[in-house]
This record gives structure tokens, sequence and C-alpha cells, in this order.
């Protein structure tokens, strides 16, 4: 359990990783925003972060991207790391995020 201190440096570091992330995500310079999305969550699913690929699957889609990207972007990730770590779990995660993202833009 966290102390009141250590609740408050975790809430900073959260506001600055978010503060982060949109920032770096939106600026589209060179690199569009959808194809920033695709790049996270092939990272998202190499580090195996459940919670990262649910954000980065819902983004990718507000960006743009089409089920075909997304399986395309989890392709790219398995040849490259699976080569290294064969039970990539983390391809489950990205299905099963896609499918509730479509349903809940449906709603």
């Amino acid at each position: 359990m966290l102390n009141k201190r250590e609740q408050g440096q975790l809430n900073h570091v959260i506001k600055l990783y978010i503060i982060g992330k949109e920032y770096v995500i939106s600026s589209t310079k060179l690199i569009d925003r959808k194809t920033k999305e695709l790049i996270a969550l092939g990272i998202a699913v190499t580090v195996r972060c459940d919670g990262c690929i649910a954000f980065h699957v819902h983004d990718a889609m507000q960006a743009g991207a089409t089920k075909e990207e997304i399986a395309e972007t989890v392709s790219v990730e398995c040849c490259v790391y699976g080569i290294l770590q064969p039970q990539s779990r983390g391809v489950g995660s990205v299905c099963r995020y896609y499918r509730e993202a479509c349903l809940f833009s449906k709603l």
C-alpha cells in the first residue's frame, strides 16, 4: 500500500506520462498519428502490457487504423520478437481489445 506521499508522486508521474504521450503522439511532423499508434501498439505487444495494448488498439482505431493494419502490426512484432520469445501472449490481448473497441464504438 502506498502512503500519501508516494501516491502523490505516482499521480505526478502518471500525469507527466499522459501529457508526454499526448504531445509525442499528437505532434505530427513526419510520422502521422496512426503510424505512431501502430508503432506504440507493436511495442506494447512486445513488452506484454495489457493496459498499453488496450489504449493503443483504441487510439490506433481512433486515428483511422483498420483491422488489417492492426493485424499487420502484430504480425511484424511476432516476426521480429517471436524469434526470441515465441509465446507472444500479447497477440490474444490485441484481438480481445480490438473486439471490445469495435463493440464500444457502435454504442
